[in-house]
C-alpha cells in the first residue's frame, strides 16, 4: 500500500523529483533512510533466529530493502510507463533472487 498509495500521489512524485534536482536537499531524505534502517533493523533482529550472525544479518536485510526501494523508485521516476508496484517487485527479486547463484558459480566452477 506503501507503495501503490504514493506512486498515484502526484505531490509525492513531484517531492521525489525536486530531490533529484536539488541536491542539498537530500540530506534529509538520507537522515529518513537512516532512521527508516535503524527501525527495521529493530524489528528484523527481533523476527530472526537468535545466532551471532543474527544483528549483521538483520543490517544486511534493511538495507538492502531500502537500497531496492531507492532505486526503484529512481528507475520509475526516469521511465513512468510501467506502475511504480511493478518496478520495485521486478528490483527486489533482481536484489534477492528467489534461486540465488551458487559461490564459484560466477568463476565457472
Amino acid at each position: 500500500d506503501l507503495v501503490t498509495g504514493s506512486a498515484h500521489d502526484p505531490r509525492w512524485t513531484a517531492q521525489v523529483r525536486l530531490l533529484r534536482r536539488h541536491p542539498s536537499l537530500l540530506a534529509q531524505q538520507v537522515a529518513q533512510y537512516a532512521d527508516a534502517e535503524r527501525r527495521l533493523v529493530e524489528l528484523l533482529t527481533a523476527r530472526l533466529p537468535e545466532e551471532p550472525d543474527a544483528p549483521l544479518r538483520a543490517r544486511l536485510l534493511a538495507a538492502t530493502l531500502l537500497t531496492t526501494l531507492r532505486v526503484a523508485v529512481q528507475e520509475w521516476i526516469e521511465d513512468p510507463a510501467p506502475p511504480l508496484p511493478g518496478v520495485l517487485a521486478r528490483a527486489l527479486t533482481l536484489a534477492a533472487p528467489a534461486d540465488p547463484p551458487q559461490a564459484g558459480a560466477a568463476e565457472g566452477r
